[in-house]
């Protein structure tokens, strides 16, 4: 085989590659707006590199300042944000009471029964020794905590948390994953609140769709901080993430379980699990 040949072979089957890619893309973006209740989605495929932000894919303009450069890829895969665990970061200010991010629950537009809260996303850990914040509307203080979900590199068994406040008080659940947590391995990460009846985390570890619930002490609404919204640190900012985030959704409802785990399914092909 001619050296022409072989290149002309691996330019074609790179363009191949990138078409597939895009396909790949093109249907992670379309299962994720499928969801009910969606206030944002941020895929980490739509960028503004001169502002610059992450755009939010619903069209409802919530788009993420980046902090200090954080870094964009593909891998031939999803999009991601690549944070370097030490102050990168993206955030949008919170903008007054009851305003975007504020979800508590007693949401009047939302039918009763399917009030609450769901967020989440896809995160990859670069570093297993230290709390790092994945999604956050808050910092860790009952008074200006709303809502977090957390990897706890910190304690025993890498488990990962959910934590809610009512101003007054945190609330919080922790599951540990059934297989050993690595590094460079994508994890999809989901919190829901349900009103006064119970907090559930799930967690899709490559091999299952596990999830823990707590049902005592549940408050029936969430704290309307001021605090920032962020991906990647707590709203100090602090306890930054030293690895990728990838299709982070908010909705301002309770999602069914159906609903989590048809997410789940249909995207962990994109993610190479």
């Amino acid at each position: 085989m001619s050296l022409l040949l072989a290149r002309n072979m691996t330019d074609a089957r790179n363009r191949i590659e990138r078409i597939e890619a895009a396909d790949r893309q093109k249907r992670l973006t379309a299962a994720i707006l499928s969801l009910p209740y969606l206030r944002a989605v941020w895929t980490m495929g739509a960028v503004d590199y001169q502002n610059p932000q992450v755009q939010d894919a619903t069209g409802n303009g919530y788009a993420l300042t980046n902090n200090n450069t954080s870094l964009f890829g593909d891998n031939l895969s999803a999009p991601y944000a690549e944070f370097d665990g030490v102050n990168q970061y993206l955030s949008r200010a919170d903008g007054g009471a009851g305003n975007w991010a504020d979800i508590v629950g007693t949401e009047l537009y939302i039918p009763a029964g399917q009030r609450g809260l769901t967020f989440g996303g896809w995160f990859q850990l670069d570093r297993l020794t230290l709390a790092e914040f994945l999604i956050a509307k808050g910092t860790n203080v009952a008074a200006t905590e709303s809502y977090s979900l957390r990897f706890r590199g910190d304690v025993a068994n890498d488990p990962f948390q959910f934590s809610i406040s009512n101003g007054l008080a945190i609330t919080s659940i922790t599951h540990t994953s059934s297989t050993t947590v690595t590094t460079g391995r994508w994890y999809y990460v989901v919190g829901r609140f349900d009103p006064g009846n119970e907090i559930r985390l799930f967690l899709g570890n490559g091999s299952a769709l596990e999830s823990t619930a707590l049902a005592v002490g549940i408050p029936a609404a969430l704290n309307d901080s001021a605090t920032a919204f962020t991906i990647g640190a707590s709203g100090v900012p602090g306890n930054y993430l030293d690895g990728k985030a990838s299709c982070c959704f908010l909705c301002a409802g309770l999602l069914t379980d159906s609903w989590v785990k048809c997410l789940y399914s249909q995207l962990r092909s994109i993610f190479r699990i």
